[in-house]
């Protein structure tokens, strides 16, 4: 399996490679986003390129395309931007994140705006509800609006993208993404904004197609402006979506020296770009976590997790004093919410049981806080919806041991501590990047 994974990586480039001939420019490859975590476009490709069954082709590709209906794109500020801000940081948020005053609380730079009164903050908003004050040096971008306000644009930016079906589907299909949708989205929102003089451009940076486009975009008007990147998340499994482009940042942020390795030698990047840092979003100081079971935003095999539990309790570990930790974003989805019922019904599992902490955690599927538990010291125990995807292997991260359990069930630990994530001091944040490093 190990060896697999950095075959379907190295065959991602070559993918990626095929669009950057004359036949696709100017866009080339920047609005193809091939994250192995999300239902897409990109991820419905991702899948064919790794030669993974996919009975769910056609309707993943619509349900994506379709939702960039659900996209508005509308600026919100406090007023007209009078003020020369030498930086500009775009991040995301929600209403949560802003406090009384109008600041932002930025959890990926892990730093308040209002302290850094010379950064234009530009929120990715992903709420319906505005925050009642906006400080003067925050603007929003609120994605979602209206559906029917919506549609013209959309159908519009559908017609406009028509032309790409004449340079092959799979590329008609990338440009018309709903992600590729809110890049345009988001340009065409924002040139009264981007055109400010500034010096540095700031991403937590995940390979999106709007933030190729911003790269993009400064690079055509502003040729002297640095773009920087940071890499908030923790490893992934199989990160396809920081494989390097010419779209890519000037700069790049990592938090340890498996992910710098994997960065130069299997994605791509020169050297020269990536800098090593300490986490701005991770810190050594950490609350303990009770023995949990952890849910995915998405199941899609709720049958074949609920077996893979039982496997684990009878041969492993009894489950009977376990936590069950839905996603976030998944707490009225109905298939997480069904799936977890059973498992309280089989092990018994009471929703105001003792807390135990042994220091024992099992994932389903996809997920980079893994990772962060096998820093902290966690046994994991990972069930795999889709092994080509989530399936750690230590031919991409050098650290990681891993023991195959069951079909699709593994065991991590790890070799060495500090060399997937260095986790940072309580008061590490932006300046670390901003400190001559570029």
């Amino acid at each position: 399996m190990s060896n697999k994974v950095l075959e379907n990586i190295n065959q991602t480039k070559n993918y990626l490679d095929n669009f950057l001939s004359d036949k696709y420019g100017p866009e080339f490859n920047s609005a193809i986003y091939l994250a192995s975590y999300t239902n897409s476009v990109g991820n419905v490709f991702l899948k064919k390129i790794f030669r993974v069954s996919d009975k769910s082709f056609f309707k993943n590709i619509f349900l994506d395309i379709i939702s960039g209906l659900k996209i508005s794109g509308k600026i919100i500020k406090n007023d007209t931007i009078e003020k020369k801000f030498s930086k500009i940081v775009f991040s995301w948020g929600f209403k949560k994140n802003f406090e009384d005053n109008g600041s932002f609380n930025d959890k990926y730079f892990n730093i308040n705006s209002a302290k850094k009164n010379n950064f234009l903050w530009f929120i990715i908003y992903m709420d319906k509800k505005i925050p009642d004050k906006i400080d003067k040096n925050i603007v929003i971008f609120k994605v979602y609006g209206n559906l029917l306000l919506n549609f013209f644009s959309w159908l519009k930016f559908i017609l406009i993208n028509f032309k790409f079906l004449f340079k092959g589907i799979d590329y008609f299909l990338h440009n018309i993404s709903s992600s590729n949708f809110l890049s345009k989205k988001l340009i065409n929102s924002s040139k009264e904004i981007f055109s400010k003089d500034f010096d540095e451009i700031l991403f937590p940076y995940e390979g999106q197609p709007f933030q190729n486009e911003i790269i993009k975009y400064f690079k055509k008007k502003k040729n002297k402006v640095i773009s920087i990147g940071y890499i908030h998340s923790p490893p992934l499994a199989v990160p396809t979506n920081f494989i390097y482009k010419d779209s890519c940042p000037d700069k790049i942020f990592l938090n340890g020296s498996d992910q710098r390795f994997c960065f130069e030698n299997i994605l791509g990047w020169p050297s020269k770009k990536i800098v090593e840092i300490p986490s701005l979003r991770f810190n050594e100081i950490a609350e303990d976590i009770e023995d949990s079971i952890f849910f995915p935003n998405v199941i899609n095999q709720p049958e074949k997790i609920l077996e893979s539990l039982i496997y684990i309790n009878n041969n492993i570990i009894e489950l009977n004093n376990f936590n069950i930790r839905n996603h976030p974003a998944s707490l009225k989805n109905k298939t997480n919410l069904e799936l977890i019922k059973k498992i309280k019904e089989k092990f018994n599992i009471k929703d105001n049981k003792t807390i135990n902490f042994n220091k024992k955690l099992i994932f389903i599927g996809n997920s980079g806080a893994i990772i962060e538990s096998l820093e902290r010291g966690y046994d994991v125990i990972q069930i795999c919806e889709n092994s080509s995807f989530d399936f750690y292997s230590n031919n991409v991260w050098k650290s990681i041991k891993s023991e195959l359990i069951a079909k699709d069930i593994y065991a991590y630990r790890l070799k060495e501590k500090g060399n997937l994530i260095s986790f940072g001091k309580i008061d590490t944040n932006i300046d670390t990047i901003l400190n001559d490093k570029k």
